[in-house]
């Protein structure tokens, strides 16, 4: 795994994050990387580590992961 830390501000307390990145990650460094903060999950683009972040409660998370898997956003239409 490859954890990074970075500080995160998404609310009055900045707090420090670790992200692992996908184990699925690109050669050219295209992947997602994910963190944990206050029990939500926090999500975004390891190439634009200080850019927006996009932050899952945890039922928001389980709706969004069985979505993937369901291929709801596949741009071929999905299963």
């Amino acid at each position: 795994m490859d954890w990074q830390r970075s500080s995160y501000c998404g609310s009055p307390n900045c707090v420090e994050v670790a992200f692992v990145r996908s184990s699925a990650s690109l050669a050219n460094g295209s992947c997602v990387e994910v963190g944990h903060c206050c029990g939500d999950v926090l999500v975004r683009n390891s190439r634009d580590p200080d850019g927006p972040v996009l932050r899952f409660d945890p039922a928001e998370w389980v709706a969004f992961t069985a979505g993937v898997a369901a291929g709801e956003f596949d741009p071929a239409g999905g299963v």
